[in-house]
């Protein structure tokens, strides 16, 4: 199981820079950003971003040196391998969690702020829930169909900025108004620490079923 994951760390090496200089970027815009709050926004978006490339560059770097062949002949069993990616994924959000918490502190200390570090458990539910997505989907359609809908994921979003940008440019402020208000009071209701361990369970939940349905797939498939 080590060497899978020592396998799957190396593979991350290759994008490695690219992470550090994406991430390096969302810190750069929070020690810049005046409100202690609004950078913590952009320490949430650092840990998102390092965390969204994972599954796909590992399967990416198995597809194109023929792994799955390899592995199938080697003395490890299916499940052993399946385990070794979700561990490989769960190793990269403790481990950025722990970095942007760590850069949250010391802006905070700077600035004389209060630090919420329970705010990133959101962060990892958000993580978690998009591996539990996406990798049974690379186990069973493969990389390129997985980017596909990794684009398609991000583009959600972007739908929703446009429709508010929609409603307030045809002039239903009041519409507008009481989208905001509402999606403001979910968030005050969600800001509570029971709360946040709950959606923070099933999160985790969604990988364990994620994580049995994609050693169901890897199981059938073959080389």
């Amino acid at each position: 199981m080590k060497g899978l994951i020592l396998k799957d760390l190396l593979g991350l090496k290759q994008v490695g820079m690219t992470l550090l200089l994406l991430m390096g970027f969302y810190a750069l815009m929070a020690f810049m950003n005046r409100d202690a709050s609004g950078a913590q926004t952009y320490f949430a978006l650092m840990m998102l971003v390092g965390n969204l490339m994972i599954p796909m560059t590992c399967a990416g770097y198995d597809e194109q040196c023929g792994w799955d062949s390899f592995g199938a002949a080697m003395p490890v069993s299916r499940s052993r391998i399946v385990c070794a990616r979700y561990l490989t994924c769960l190793l990269m959000t403790a481990g950025t969690g722990a970095l942007v918490m760590l850069l949250d502190a010391g802006n905070c200390l700077i600035r004389h702020a209060a630090f919420h570090p329970a705010a990133y458990l959101y962060m990892a539910a958000v993580v978690w829930l998009y591996d539990s997505f996406i990798l049974p989907i690379i186990y069973r359609f493969g990389v390129q169909k997985g980017r596909i809908l990794m684009m398609a994921m991000a583009l959600l979003p972007a739908l929703v900025v446009v429709g508010f940008g929609y409603l307030a440019d045809s002039g239903e402020d009041a519409a507008l108004e009481q989208t905001v208000g509402g999606v403001e009071g979910v968030l005050e209701r969600l800001s509570s620490l029971p709360v946040m361990l709950g959606i923070l369970g099933v999160a985790a939940a969604a990988l364990a079923l994620s994580l049995l349905c994609s050693i169901r797939i890897y199981q059938k498939k073959d080389w």
